[in-house]
Formats: structure tokens, C-alpha cells, sequence
């Protein structure tokens, strides 16, 4: 075997085991997505300020009426925006998304409440409206608890739901086209309708008009994945158009580079890993065999995803060099813009070399 295959051999063996033996690091609870996300105006070394934020799904969840208006560390449920708006301050546009108007409405409040929300509350703009892949007049689909609604048609299979109030649904593509400002980052987070905030976004990525994006890749992408066992052949073709395979294939078409969120450790900080192109590995499908991966954690299959613009070569340099050692021993802390950022001593995957992502 020539010597450059067997090195590309390695790297990507060396991936998929450490995959599989930091599988509880994708867990959502582990904060990977919210710690990258305090350090994302670090991305301003290489895009001229202002710029434009898109929270898509940016209700906030699961924390007490005080932790609400007062919260200076990181959860899992907290809204992407209000430590988006925080981190860049007067820096940038955040436009957040909210399909349940009365979780729109307390977004605005709390921003305005937060200490370091407070002064930014102008560069804040909260939309009580759904995102899909058309423009049109749907209602709210409620399942569970409200960090679980989603908008009609979209979201989780096979589970019981009622609907609600009635909600005007727009696409990226509209909202982007009526920003002043370039776009940086994208998170969308619609419990289980991502694929159809994709498809109403065509323009931007074939246009190549975002940088940086974050989806949650879970059991809403298809009904199979409700499942809390290994899903059969059969099940696995049947979700096949609903795969990340699938994800991955459609957004490396595009000229975006997909990596599963890993939280890592303190030692380590948040791992990315790459699961586009070559690196793809069938363990990667989360969703199948769970139990493979991180243990049968409930019956849900919930995964933070990160995808970077492969020629956007300032911002991958940043977010691997920067960014992501910054996250070095944050954990749930957050709030540390400020402060000294940490270099990375050695690569994640040491086989693939010391620039493995250009």
C-alpha cells in the first residue's frame, strides 16, 4: 500500500475509534453546540462586522422563571440567541425564530432581562412565525413539552399531537434576502423539521450566502428512529432519504463540510468529527444503533450537528485553532469572550496530521 493511502488509512480508522469510544460525548446534555457557540465572535477575525445571526427554534426551555431572566451558565434548553447576542454584542444582527408565539414573546423578555442581554436588546430581532420549505399559513403542532412543538407537517412521526394557534411559515432563503448584513451563522433546531428549513433554503446554499451552520440530527428526521432498538434493513431503507448519509451527501454537494458535535472532556475541549466524503462511516448513522454508539439513553437518538463552507479557509482555521480549544475546560460555564484563549497542543486525530480539515 503506498504511504499517502496508508496515512489516509489511519486518519480515518483513528476517527471512527475514537467515534465509538467517546460516544456519550454527542448527547446534547454534554453542552458541545452551546460551548462552540460562546466562542463563535471569534469568527470576526475573519468577516467584517456587523454580520448576520439566524436562531431558527430558539425558544427557551426548561429552566426556572428566576434562571430565565437571570442565567450566566450554559443548559441545554437555553436559547442559542440570547449567548449569540451576548457574545457579539452590538457586533451583529440576531434574528431568532420562534413557531410558539408565547415563547417568542418571553424570548423578548428575558433577553431584556439578562444582565448581558440587556444593553444588545436593539440588535435582537424575535420572529413568532415557523420556518420550512415554502411560505404559507400552517398551525402549531404541539407533542409533549413546548421544546418539543413544532409546526404542522414537520417534526415527529407517529407520536400523539394537537394543534394549535395558526402561524405564517417563511423560508431562509426569504429571510436572507431581506437581511443588510451578510450572513455568518445559522442554527436550526425545529425538532425534526430540518429537512424542510433545507429546502427552503436553496438559494443561500447553492449561493454559497452562510458560512457556518448547526442542525440537530434526531428521532424527529424520521419515524423509524422512534424506535428503541437496532433498526432492521428494512426499517434502515425505509428512512433512507432521512439519513445523515443522506444529509451529508446533499450538503457536500453544496460545498459544506458536515461534523457530528462531540463534547469531549475538559482536557480535550468540544471534538469535531468528521463525517463527509471520505470519513464517512456507517457507524456515523447515530440513529440505526444508538445503543452502539452511546448507550441506550431513554429510547431517543438526539445529535448536534456543524457544518462548515469548505472554501470559507479563515473561518475553518479559527474554528479549529481557535474556537474549539477555546472550549478547553468551559464545560457549563460560558461566559469567558474575554478571556485568554487556550492553544491547541497537539491534533484530535494525530494520524490525519496536524491540518487535517483543509
Amino acid at each position: 500500500m503506498p504511504l499517502a493511502l496508508a496515512r489516509k488509512s489511519a486518519c480515518y480508522a483513528e476517527v471512527h475509534h475514537w467515534f465509538l469510544t467517546h460516544g456519550p460525548g454527542l448527547i446534547p446534555r454534554g453542552l458541545a453546540l452551546k460551548q462552540i457557540t460562546t466562542q463563535l465572535p471569534l469568527l470576526l477575525r475573519c468577516v467584517q462586522a456587523p454580520v448576520g445571526l439566524l436562531d431558527v427554534g430558539a425558544g427557551v426551555h426548561g429552566l426556572g422563571t428566576h434562571w430565565k431572566r437571570h442565567a450566566t451558565s450554559l443548559h441545554e434548553d437555553d436559547s442559542d440567541a440570547l449567548w449569540l447576542l451576548g457574545g457579539f454584542k452590538n457586533r451583529a444582527h440576531v434574528h431568532a425564530f420562534e413557531a410558539n408565539p408565547e415563547k417568542a414573546a418571553e424570548l423578548k423578555e428575558v433577553a431584556a432581562a439578562r444582565p448581558f442581554t440587556k444593553p444588545y436588546t436593539e440588535f435582537l430581532h424575535v420572529h413568532a412565525e415557523g420556518v420550512g420549505a415554502q411560505p404559507h399559513t400552517a398551525r402549531l403542532k404541539m407533542c409533549g413539552t413546548p421544546n418539543a412543538w413544532a409546526v404542522e407537517g414537520t417534526g415527529r412521526k407517529g407520536v400523539p399531537c394537537r394543534l394549535g394557534s395558526n402561524l405564517t411559515v417563511t423560508t431562509l432563503d426569504a429571510v436572507v434576502a431581506s437581511l443588510s448584513v451578510p450572513l455568518l451563522y445559522a442554527k436550526i433546531d425545529v425538532e425534526g423539521g430540518e429537512m424542510d428549513v433545507v429546502r427552503g433554503m436553496e438559494k443561500i446554499l447553492s449561493g454559497k450566502k452562510v458560512h457556518l451552520m448547526s442542525f440537530e440530527y434526531g428521532v424527529g428526521w424520521h419515524k423509524n428512529f422512534l424506535l428503541r432498538r437496532p433498526l432492521s434493513k428494512t426499517e434502515r431503507l425505509e428512512a433512507a432519504n432521512s439519513t445523515l448519509r443522506h444529509f451529508t451527501k446533499r450538503m457536500s454537494g453544496y460545498g459544506f463540510d458536515t461534523y457530528l458535535i462531540n463534547s469531549g472532556n475538559k482536557s480535550t475541549g468540544v471534538v469535531l468529527i468528521p463525517v463527509y466524503d471520505r470519513f464517512w462511516h456507517d457507524d456515523f448513522e447515530v440513529c440505526f444503533h444508538r445503543a452502539k454508539v452511546y448507550g441506550n439513553w431513554g429510547q431517543w437518538c438526539w445529535n448536534d450537528l456543524l457544518l462548515v463552507r469548505r472554501d470559507s479557509h479563515c473561518v475553518k482555521k479559527v474554528l479549529f485553532e481557535a474556537v474549539l480549544p477555546a472550549t478547553r475546560g468551559q464545560g457549563r460555564t460560558g461566559l469567558k469572550w474575554e478571556g485568554k484563549l487556550q492553544r491547541a497542543m497537539f491534533p484530535w486525530f494525530p494520524s490525519c496530521g496536524s491540518r487535517w480539515w483543509e
